[in-house]
């Protein structure tokens, strides 16, 4: 199809360029056609590629393999955070996952061990969790202008948020529609991650970890200076923190009331990782 207009690409033995008046798109038989970026051209290129047997035992693929191992850890000790966090679903962005694990796999770089068996451990990072908001396009200090001030007990299993007396109408950026408001806290726990032969990653603290606990506010109205605000979240257990770290999460919800009934708000609501103790 292609005679002469064909040539292997110098930086490879499997892929050639299209030259000729037709450009190739997707697939045709067992030749697919590619185009990287901003690359003028159209390349053509054999289907298929590395098959799971090679990923996971050649020797070329080692560095792949360390890099799914790391991913794989860091994936899997965010899924207790945002199982502890469920309450707070509709004020996550789509990517939060995805952006959580790219914090979480920065701090599991910085472990002790050889690539792919590194440590991961929250509680010498914690600034790189704090203040990271569960959703980058309505952030919580964009609705919430009033301090709030957190806290853990000695046992670092119980999360303590204080917010001082406000006026709503000044401090706060509801929704249209917006009527009412509460806080609401979470405390989740999250175990340290250590790389153990052969069975892979798993946490240090079995029984504190993913342990949680929501708690919501009083639903207060925006109209009226509300005293001070106390949200107490413990864990349920009370479980030993060692090699564990507690993540405290504020967050907003709005509501609108109509015949003293309180409908809850899909617009407008908002939390953030607060501290980690």
């Amino acid at each position: 199809m292609f005679n002469n207009y064909v040539y292997l690409h110098p930086n490879t033995k499997t892929v050639a360029i299209q030259t000729s008046l037709y450009t190739f798109r997707n697939k045709l038989g067992n030749v697919r056609g590619i185009k990287f970026g901003n690359l003028p051209d159209y390349y053509v290129g054999l289907l298929g590629g590395a098959t799971r047997e090679q990923i996971l035992n050649d020797p070329n693929f080692v560095r792949t393999r360390e890099n799914m191992s790391e991913f794989g850890a860091a994936s899997e000790a965010n899924r207790y955070y945002r199982i502890g966090v469920a309450s707070f679903g509709n004020y996550m962005e789509s990517y939060f996952s995805g952006y959580l694990n790219s914090i979480t796999l920065k701090v599991l770089q910085l472990g002790t061990g050889p690539r792919g068996e590194r440590n991961l451990v929250f509680s010498t990072n914690q600034p790189y969790f704090e203040q990271t908001n569960l959703n980058r396009n309505l952030t919580f200090g964009s609705v919430v202008g009033c301090p709030v001030i957190m806290s853990t007990n000695i046992g670092r299993n119980q999360a303590t948020a204080f917010i001082a007396a406000f006026d709503p109408l000044l401090l706060l950026n509801p929704p249209a529609g917006a009527t009412h408001f509460q806080f609401v806290l979470n405390a989740t726990a999250m175990s340290d991650w250590a790389f153990i032969n052969p069975t892979g990653y798993a946490p240090t603290n079995l029984i504190a970890n993913g342990v949680n606990q929501t708690t919501n506010g009083t639903i207060l109205p925006l109209n009226v200076t509300p005293p001070n605000i106390t949200i107490v979240a413990a864990l349920p257990g009370s479980p030993g923190m060692g090699g564990a770290t507690l993540f405290t999460t504020i967050g907003i919800q709005f509501y609108q009331q109509i015949n003293l009934i309180n409908y809850a708000l899909f617009e407008g609501n908002t939390a953030k990782i607060d501290l980690l103790f």
